[in-house]
């Protein structure tokens, strides 16, 4: 197979790096800090806009623009008629849009599908090996869990996020994070990730035991639902891969039971004391995946969640008495209404849904929207964005025109996206 050159893959290199590796580091912007991958991603785009390298896919562009419309009006109703108990904030609406801009772009010529998983898949199991060492590492007392006192505070995203957890309450052994990544959870989904993608398109049976066991070291248990929910996306889109996903589950999963118990068998109980975190209302697996639908169900007994209560409302519900997450869907939900969600899920299907990727771009979304709270997450949404929608080739309809040259004509619809 010919590999694309590297004018071509350099825009997924550039922003992948990004997105894996610069997730911690932000450019301070008053009382606010901006993911550095968000300008990454501009200054890509912009030189590719120079090499007359960009397209504007129609129905994602038509999608992003009635989204835009309605949130502004949401913002506006907030605004003139703020919403009992709780309070709106604009600027997590021009965040929103900013963040969700560049999702109606595409690359020509696209790097390719094959080329951009495995950049991806070298960039993760980076990630792995990272995750492995460092965790290793703490039992030689060498702390890598975190850059705070080595880079300035200013530049770092860290304080708002898990970085440094102990395995249970009081360990003083802590999950591994994968170095460069936010927290033991971005780390486990991720990897899962990965490892579905290696399952599905690569197939290294060493790369997917170290990918296993960087999942292990991070004691997350989000990454197994991701995993869980690929067997069962694979049983019904990947039916050749059937017998093969069992044989993996079986095997792989005997073999890391075995060795845990066997090794370490209190580490292994700590993962299995994750896996049912569900039954506890205090535990984060509750709150990440029970307690946004819950806090659905609270609010919208008020009419007005019919139109939204406006942008940044969802995490400032005090008056409910009870901690909870937010999801991709439950926030767009609370604040912008049945009408804002219905284009926001849209877009989002415009942008990540694939028909020639069916099973990944199906799992992809279940990450986004169940993983966490990842919808202000560019480190996410941008990843999701490179596997299907920048990367992987796709008809956009039409591109900026050079100037002096005339509008290039409409080329036959071969788009597999959506839309």
């Amino acid at each position: 197979m010919t590999q694309a050159p590297w004018k071509d893959k350099w825009p997924v290199v550039a922003i992948l790096f990004g997105c894996i590796f610069l997730q911690r580091f932000g450019i301070p912007l008053g009382e606010l800090k901006l993911p550095v991958v968000v300008p990454i991603v501009a200054a890509v785009f912009a030189v590719l806009l120079l090499q007359n390298r960009t397209l504007f896919a129609e129905s994602s562009l038509l999608l992003y623009l009635l989204f835009c419309l309605y949130a502004l009006f949401s913002a506006g109703l907030a605004l003139a008629v703020p919403p009992h108990g709780t309070f709106a904030s604009v600027p997590s609406l021009g965040y929103l849009l900013l963040l969700y801009a560049f999702l109606v772009l595409r690359i020509r010529p696209a790097p390719g599908l094959i080329e951009t998983l495995a950049i991806f898949r070298t960039f993760v199991t980076i990630i792995a090996v990272c995750a492995c060492v460092q965790f290793a590492a703490q039992f030689a007392g060498i702390n890598l869990f975190s850059f705070s006192g080595v880079v300035p505070d200013s530049l770092l995203l860290e304080a708002t996020y898990n970085v440094v957890v102990p395995i249970w309450y009081g360990s003083t052994v802590y999950k591994a994070n994968g170095f460069f990544l936010l927290e033991p959870s971005f780390l486990s989904q991720f990897v899962a990730l990965a490892l579905v993608i290696e399952f599905l398109y690569f197939g290294s049976t060493l790369r997917m035991a170290l990918l296993v066991l960087a999942l292990l070291t991070a004691f997350s248990g989000t990454g197994f639902v991701v995993l869980g929910f690929a067997v069962i996306v694979a049983s019904i889109f990947e039916r050749r891969s059937l017998l093969r996903v069992v044989m993996f589950l079986v095997v792989g999963g005997s073999i890391a039971a075995l060795a845990g118990a066997l090794m370490a068998p209190e580490y292994m109980d700590s993962i299995v004391r994750r896996m049912s975190e569900l039954d506890s209302e205090e535990a984060s697996g509750f709150i990440r995946f029970i307690a946004p639908y819950v806090m659905v169900s609270d609010v919208t007994a008020d009419p007005r969640s019919i139109l939204g209560f406006g942008p940044g409302t969802a995490e400032r519900f005090e008056f409910l008495g009870y901690t909870y997450g937010v999801n991709a869907v439950t926030k767009i939900l609370v604040e912008y209404g049945i009408p804002g969600l219905l284009f926001y899920v849209a877009l989002l299907l415009s942008a990540f849904y694939r028909a020639d990727m069916r099973a990944l771009s199906i799992i992809g979304l279940f990450w986004f929207v169940f993983g966490g709270g990842y919808h202000l997450t560019p480190a996410v949404v941008y990843t999701l964005a490179l596997l299907f929608a920048w990367g992987p080739p796709s008809a956009a309809h039409w591109s900026l025109p050079r100037r002096g040259t005339a509008p290039p004509t409409h080329p036959r619809r071969t788009d597999p996206s959506f839309g």
